[in-house]
């Protein structure tokens, strides 16, 4: 993982405390234990002050998972 990719982990991990890096990089968001949509709004939050991406929930369930929203980061680089 390159630092960007170790920040957007780091976001994931701040919204699911408990959650493994593999977890997360291999299940669908409404998986993680804990999901919600509080959570999910919340993590859109996060994405935004963090990287300054806005997003709404409609496209980060679109995407639906870790690897999606990575790659979709990386082409925005």
């Amino acid at each position: 993982m390159n630092n960007d990719d170790d920040r957007l982990m780091n976001c994931f991990l701040t919204i699911f405390p408990g959650t493994t890096r593999d977890e997360i990089k291999g299940s669908k968001f409404e998986d993680l234990p804990g999901w919600d949509s509080l959570r999910g709004v919340t993590l859109l939050a996060v994405l935004d002050d963090e990287f300054g991406v806005q997003m709404d929930m409609d496209e980060l369930l679109e995407l639906g998972t870790f690897d999606a929203i990575e790659r979709q980061f990386a082409r925005a680089r």
